[in-house]
């Protein structure tokens, strides 16, 4: 499903009202990423007891396409002080529906009147924009979709207040790479990954080698993407030029990309990122392998050859996200190489339209 962008592109600022006297909204700016960096490591402060969300991180979230800077993210101010921000991400026009991240300083007095306005105004936008664009009937309403931490208690009131309801749940998991045992697993790592089909003990066939930034690269790994996540919840694909835009961001890094190839074609992957590379942080992006080759040893080889690599990077930990209930069975392929959980989210859906 594919249809242009609204004809008028609206700023998520100016539609964001009822918010407490003495708060005030605008749009998100360049010289806001500090302060949105400040209060995002405040969530997750509160959410689960540390924070690796860094200025690199917030400057790519909200230049993404789907939200665009000042049209897509609106922050909350008393005074000089950011208080609350929403960040929506406009997935209307390829079926990935209408995504709305809602921040509120923890603590806040006013935090549940913050996020009343923040929630409502990012979902007026979302039906304006889906209106903007389809009047067809017979299309599928899209869904909105909103997160928060699973022990954030005002935010998910407010969000369930609104007809959100939780469908899923997903986990950061870490592994600490300088640590005797974190060391050790990463050395038997660097070794099978340079001889994968005889230490890393592959089926002959299958070989693991590094991304390289070529036309054929791109397209074996988009079309793996699109096949091995078919089977996950809430995937949509995505078409081959709209994917390889979203690789383009800041902390985008195919230098740390490795394919896993059987007979010349790739059949799995594993992109590392610079995400959290302030941070001293390995981040995998997205792992995975294809159907038919599953069970075969790929994933956990590509796993252990990424945080090999973030070791000789410097990297003090590898840290991912997974679905905790992901039917491929990842969260176990995960616990082999000794990551734990160290965050727990709630994910929620309701219809754009009631």
């Amino acid at each position: 499903m594919t249809a242009p962008a609204p004809s008028v592109k609206r700023v998520l600022a100016n539609e964001i009202g009822d918010l407490p006297e003495g708060h005030a909204a605008r749009p998100m700016e360049a010289g806001d990423v500090e302060a949105l960096t400040a209060l995002a490591r405040a969530v997750d402060i509160a959410g689960c007891g540390h924070s690796s969300t860094n200025i690199e991180e917030i400057t790519d979230y909200v230049a993404e396409p789907d939200c665009a800077w000042e049209y897509g993210a609106a922050t909350v101010w008393r005074g000089a002080d950011l208080v609350g921000a929403v960040v929506v991400f406009d997935g209307l026009a390829t079926g990935r529906g209408w995504s709305l991240d809602v921040f509120a300083r923890p603590g806040d007095p006013r935090a549940h009147a913050i996020h009343a306005s923040l929630i409502d105004g990012a979902l007026r936008e979302g039906r304006y924009r889906w209106d903007a664009m389809y009047m067809d009937p017979d299309i599928p309403l899209p869904i909105a979709k909103s997160g928060c931490y699973a022990n954030d208690v005002p935010l998910r009131v407010d969000l369930e207040k609104r007809g959100f309801a939780e469908v899923r749940r997903f986990w950061r998991m870490k592994v600490d790479l300088w640590s005797v045992e974190g060391l050790t697993r990463a050395a038997e790592a660097s070794e099978s990954s340079r001889t994968p089909a005889a230490s890393g003990g592959l089926p002959a066939g299958y070989v693991l080698r590094a991304f390289r930034p070529i036309e054929s690269d791109w397209r074996g790994v988009h079309a793996a993407s699109s096949a091995a996540f078919l089977d996950h919840f809430d995937f949509a694909p995505l078409e081959f030029e709209v994917w390889r835009e979203r690789q383009e961001g800041a902390t985008e890094d195919p230098s740390q990309w490795i394919v896993a190839e059987h007979d010349g074609e790739i059949v799995g992957f594993v992109m590392g990122s610079n995400r959290y590379a302030s941070e001293d942080y390995g981040y995998v992006a997205s792992i995975a392998v294809l159907g038919e080759h599953r069970g075969k040893g790929l994933a956990r080889a590509l796993l252990r050859a990424r945080m090999a690599d973030d070791v000789t990077r410097g990297f003090i930990s590898t840290i991912l996200h997974v679905d905790a209930t992901n039917p491929t069975g990842a969260t176990r392929l995960y616990e082999s190489v000794g990551m734990v959980e160290d965050s727990e989210f709630a994910f929620f859906h309701r219809s754009l339209f009631r």
